[in-house]
């Protein structure tokens, strides 16, 4: 299921746009990445949508980043070169280790399907994860991973290879998941129906 698929079947009327000025009357943004954060960045300034995308978040306007997508948010990435990201979340984006904690080979990209941990309950049951179970699992692909600058911002997070990954990023009006909540079945479309109705 896409991601405007997965909007629609909450019953939120959704557009998919590139256009700075449609953003800005939108209620909420989520902004979705598949591909290399490079290539992302370069064809976000291209289209003219990194400083209204700053600056809707500055101004508190609800954003969901998803994947690479979340991303995007924080300050700059290691895949490939160097690049700066979106800026709206402080931290960095690394690669996923390629050794488990217990020096076995790791394979990456992390492919698979995983539970979440909340950081801290409280936080968690006042989220877009509020609707979650512990046994729930969502779906993931990456190869790169998030780190917040403020530790304070990670929401939730997942075990890969013996390593706690971050999956869930948020700062007031912000957040970002680093799985795939439209291809996670059940709990992915909770989290995107608390998100669009929260």
């Amino acid at each position: 299921m896409s991601v405007l698929q997965a909007v629609e079947y909450c019953g939120i009327s959704a557009i998919s746009t590139s256009n700075p000025d449609v953003l800005q009357k939108t209620d909420k943004i989520i902004l979705p990445g598949v591909g290399a954060f490079p290539n992302a960045m370069r064809q976000l300034n291209c289209l003219g949508l990194v400083e209204p995308l700053r600056e809707m978040a500055r101004r508190g306007k609800p954003l969901l980043g998803i994947c690479l997508g979340m991303q995007l948010l924080l300050e700059k990435s290691e895949e490939f070169e160097k690049t700066e990201g979106l800026a709206i979340i402080p931290g960095e984006v690394v690669p996923i280790p390629t050794k488990t904690l217990d020096k076995s080979p790791l394979k990456v990209p992390s492919i698979g399907w995983s539970r979440l941990i909340p950081s801290e309950k409280n936080l968690w049951d006042q989220s877009l994860l509020g609707k979650i179970s512990d046994d729930d699992e969502v779906y993931f692909v990456h190869s790169f991973m998030a780190i917040p600058r403020n530790p304070g911002t990670c929401l939730a997070n997942y075990v890969y290879g013996g390593h706690k990954i971050v999956a869930v990023i948020r700062q007031n009006n912000i957040v970002g998941c680093q799985f795939h909540p439209e291809k996670s079945g059940v709990p992915g479309l909770k989290i995107i129906n608390e998100f669009l109705n929260s």
